[in-house]
Parts: C-alpha cells; sequence; structure tokens
C-alpha cells in the first residue's frame, strides 16, 4: 500500500508541475481568451491516458505500480480531464451511451453549479453577502 501511495503521489507531483509549465508557457497572462493553456493540457493528457490505458491493456509486463504512476498520479496530477474522458469513453464502448451521456452532462453541469456555489459561500464568508 505505501509503494502504491508513494507512485500515486509521485506521479500527481509531476503531472502537476507539467501541467502548471505548460499552461504558463503558452498562456502566461490572466484569461482573455479561451483558455489555450488548459486546453492544450487538457486534450494532452487525453491522448496521453488512451495511449497508457491501450499499453496496459496489451501488456502484461509492466509493474503494477507502473500504471498507478502513470496513470492514476501523472495523468490525475496532469489534468482530471483526461481521466474523466476515458471514463466516459469506456462506458461508451460498453454501449452504455445513456450512462455515458448522462455522466458528461451530469458532470459538466454539475461542476459549473459545484463552482458557482463554491463562489457564493466564500463571497458570503468574506463579505457577509
Amino acid at each position: 500500500m505505501t509503494a502504491s501511495i508513494l507512485s500515486v503521489a509521485f506521479g500527481g507531483a509531476c503531472g502537476s508541475v507539467l501541467r502548471f509549465l505548460i499552461s504558463q508557457w503558452l498562456q502566461p497572462d490572466s484569461i482573455r481568451s479561451i483558455p489555450l493553456g488548459t486546453l492544450t493540457v487538457n486534450l494532452l493528457g487525453c491522448l496521453i491516458v488512451g495511449f497508457l490505458h491501450v499499453a496496459f491493456e496489451n501488456s502484461g509486463q509492466l509493474n503494477p505500480h507502473a500504471r498507478q504512476l502513470l496513470v492514476i498520479g501523472f495523468c490525475g496530477g496532469f489534468t482530471t480531464f483526461s481521466t474523466f474522458c476515458n471514463e466516459s469513453f469506456q462506458l461508451l464502448r460498453q454501449d452504455l451511451m445513456f450512462t455515458s451521456l448522462l455522466y458528461v452532462v451530469g458532470s459538466v453541469v454539475t461542476g459549473i453549479i459545484g463552482v458557482y456555489l463554491g463562489m457564493m459561500t466564500a463571497r458570503w464568508v468574506f463579505t457577509g453577502h
């Protein structure tokens, strides 16, 4: 268990730092248009997680901690969007169209609502309004 936690933690740290560097390189200013840094990282993350999914599916020779390090840790730290897309695609592969659609729409809509509620809560806590 300790080795798994360390694998995920190390991969997550590397993914998070790389996400930060790419985002800063592509969009050093505040958001003024489409956030190209985030978009690029999300798309790269999806490509990487798709590649890794097939690599781990087709190879029985990889260390079990490698999957934890790369998929859960690195891709999770790099972008959770890649995990979200991979899970959505796996539902589609299982012919669970409605479940996949519900997951995608539900995640996006409730995520936006969550951001709004978090902002309103913070405003209430810090300003009393």
